[in-house]
């Protein structure tokens, strides 16, 4: 699974601690999404890559995310698209 997590709120916070607990953590590729939110591009091919090519799950996690930046949800929806 490929996790996009902003590491700021609580959810994140929680949800990397749940992975961790669970000894799931090796099996989750984290990005940080201040890394990539300054290129759309680079997070396109990421999805594209990891979502398409390697069938891998992608999850956004963080209210600001989600909510405030819909180009990286919409970028990940349309990979998703093209796969199915």
């Amino acid at each position: 699974m490929i996790l996009i997590t902003g590491n700021t709120c609580g959810k994140c916070e929680h949800l990397l601690a749940r992975l961790k607990k669970e000894n799931l953590l090796d099996r989750v590729v984290v990005h940080d999404y201040d890394d990539l939110k300054e290129t759309i591009e680079g997070l396109e091919f990421l999805c594209r890559n990891e979502l398409i090519e390697r069938h891998l799950p992608v999850l956004v996690c963080g209210d600001e995310i989600v909510e405030h930046e819909a180009t990286i949800v919409k970028k990940i929806k349309e990979a998703n698209d093209e796969r199915n």
